[in-house]
């Protein structure tokens, strides 16, 4: 079947989930693509600018795609009023790589500000779509949880309107799924010699929250840890000054410091670390954690969000949250790096299995057939 797909924030995750279900799947794939900046302006104008390349792919060649597949960064609803007429009815399937009820704010008075048009956005695409697909299931409740809340906000809603806006929001949970990104496999690591080696694989941004992961680095060296770290993930021209500080603050201990310039770097450094660690306070999937998982990594994650799916919420894997319990990990760790290390063998083999099941040839089918399924629902 024919698949035209539209990315209109082509970059990083989104990027990667395409490219690699494109490389993986047994279907056809037309791709259109806007660029990943300016997120905000992505939002507001790429259902007409596809709706537009659309038009004249149609008039060039007259090819009419079995289904179309986007994502959360564009309005579906707007899309399909926009299309010309004999593709309206072409059945669609809206992927969530995230929603814009739930990015944290930086200060608590620019909750406030929150400018909810753009939640509204996927509020409505969702009714749009006749599959949405979620990368977890963390997010799926996630959303759904706040679209409904969304409704009691709604200034002078009608109790009749209210019981259908709720019908609606059911119907856009029955045909929901979820499928996560998938990932290429990586050779796992050994064990390095002592001491322990951490890695950090998010982005360089609040959400993420750097500032707590810094503190825990340097309360372990306080209570005597020895370790060396890893700073992996994308930076940006304004990133959290705790990066700054950090690096010159623990420059004795940076085994490599910034965004890896190759694949091939970047997995070689995963393969060179023992334990990946997570902070955030905002992840509806963390496929960059599967990844270090992957090549060997343990992972230590804060107990919320998507991280207990990820991990079939092992014990061994999360923490409570607190900088103290997250440090408490980390001494244990490197008590076994240093006098025990069938434990770090034996949790790297655990780690190293549970990501498998992200790999591309384990999700793929399902992903495939879901598709197949809705265009034949046509």
């Amino acid at each position: 079947m024919h698949i035209l797909a539209l990315n209109p924030f082509h970059t990083g995750s989104h990027q990667a989930f395409l490219e690699g279900w494109q490389r993986n799947s047994r279907h056809e794939f037309t791709v259109l693509t806007l660029p990943g900046t300016h997120w905000k302006w992505r939002m507001r104008h790429a259902a007409t600018s596809f709706a537009l390349q659309i038009r004249e792919i149609i008039a060039d060649n007259g090819q009419r795609p079995d289904v179309i597949f986007t994502t959360d960064m564009l309005n579906l609803a707007e899309l399909r009023g926009l299309l010309p007429d004999e593709m309206r009815s072409i059945p669609t399937v809206l992927y969530f790589h995230e929603n814009q009820f739930e990015y944290p704010t930086q200060r608590r008075s620019d909750e406030a500000k929150r400018d909810f048009h753009f939640a509204f956005t996927n509020f409505i695409s969702l009714f749009a779509a006749d599959q949405v697909w979620f990368n977890s299931n963390f997010h799926r409740e996630n959303i759904f949880d706040h679209a409904s809340n969304a409704l009691k906000k709604m200034p002078r809603l009608l109790q009749d309107d209210q019981q259908r806006w709720d019908q609606m929001l059911n119907i856009a949970k029955e045909k929901s799924r979820i499928h996560s990104p998938g990932i290429e496999a990586c050779p796992s690591g050994k064990p390095t010699d002592y001491p322990l080696r951490i890695v950090w694989v998010g982005r360089w941004e609040h959400d993420k929250n750097p500032e707590q992961f810094f503190d825990a680095l340097k309360r372990f060296q306080e209570n005597g840890g020895d370790f060396r770290f890893s700073v992996l993930g994308e930076s940006y021209r304004q990133s959290p000054v705790c990066f700054e500080n950090a690096k010159t603050e623990f420059a004795d201990q940076i085994f490599h410091w910034g965004y890896a310039e190759s694949r091939a770097e970047y997995q070689k450094i995963l393969r060179q670390s023992d334990v990946v660690v997570s902070t955030a306070v905002h992840e509806f999937f963390g496929i960059a954690i599967i990844e270090a998982m992957n090549a060997g990594c343990i992972p230590l994650l804060p107990d919320r969000l998507a991280y207990p799916e990820l991990v079939q919420k092992d014990a061994n894997f999360l923490y409570d949250g607190t900088t103290a319990d997250l440090v408490s990990n980390l001494q244990q760790l490197a008590d076994w790096k240093q006098n025990d290390r069938s434990q770090i063998v034996s949790r790297q083999e655990i780690a190293v299995r549970l990501s498998q099941r992200f790999e591309w040839p384990s999700i793929i089918n399902k992903m495939d057939d879901d598709i197949e399924k809705c265009s034949n629902a046509e």
